[in-house]
């Protein structure tokens, strides 16, 4: 019986151990401070953006949405601060999430006819600048979720400057 309850006991730590070997655990600090992304006009419909998200969900925007290819959408386009709603704050950290910012890399690509994205994060005490016409896979999450909010969020309209860390231009 003593061997039974012996070799149970080794046999859970030895699972427990080859677990934490195998998959180590996710940090789950996550210390959000800001994010500011860019995202440039193309040859056609893609949306000028430039927005600002810090730790205390305070948004600045400014963005130039399109009708339709040169025709701009005057009434959706503009400066607009405010704060966003705690829902959409938690989404947004959701979505930061699941990139590793430490190590993603973007590819030096701004040619061609495309938008080019510029994430500037900081994370965790780290402050990463990433810029690409063609971002990794990793982050299309994000970019997909930065620019929806930032074309249909509903914000007061700012007609004051805004000053956002560095433009793309």
């Amino acid at each position: 019986m003593k061997r039974l309850l012996m070799f149970v006991f080794l046999t859970v730590l030895a699972i427990i151990d080859v677990r934490s070997q195998a998959s180590p655990s996710v940090k789950d600090d996550f210390e959000f401070s800001e994010i500011t992304f860019h995202s440039s006009k193309c040859n056609g419909t893609c949306p000028d953006i430039s927005m600002s998200i810090n730790s205390d969900g305070k948004i600045s925007l400014l963005r130039i949405l399109f009708n339709k290819k040169g025709q701009i959408d005057t009434v959706r386009s503009g400066g607009f601060k405010g704060t966003l709603s705690s829902e959409e704050f938690s989404k947004l950290i959701m979505t930061l999430r699941t990139v590793n910012w430490q190590k993603v890399e973007f590819p030096n690509v701004t040619c061609c006819d495309g938008a080019v994205v510029q994430i500037l994060i900081s994370v965790n005490g780290n402050y990463r600048k990433l810029k690409s016409m063609t971002p990794p896979a990793e982050v299309n999450g994000v970019v997909k979720y930065l620019t929806n909010l930032a074309t249909t969020v509903q914000l007061p309209t700012y007609k004051g400057a805004m000053d956002f860390e560095e433009s793309l231009d």
